[in-house]
């Protein structure tokens, strides 16, 4: 792993609180979903779909009541080491 670059800390640091209550409310949203033994995953599948394709950096796949997430990255954005 690299030397820390504080300056992206920062960033990341004033990113993550810009979207704290975003993120709080999405995680209320989603502990409200019903879990129906044998079909889980579906209203958080349905929830959570819509969220990840407007990121537009993510492909996003339904495997059973799992939701399989991959990176594609972005434009201005070069993928996690």
């Amino acid at each position: 792993m690299g030397k820390l670059d504080v300056g992206l800390a920062d960033e990341i640091g004033r990113a993550v609180e810009d979207r704290r209550d975003a993120a709080i409310h999405l995680l209320q949203e989603l502990v409200r979903i019903p879990s129906v033994t044998g079909d889980e995953g579906v209203s958080a599948f349905e929830k959570f779909l819509p969220i990840f394709e407007d990121l537009k950096t993510l492909e996003v796949e339904r495997n059973g009541a799992c939701l399989l997430v991959e990176w594609c990255g972005a434009a201005d954005a070069s993928s996690p080491d």
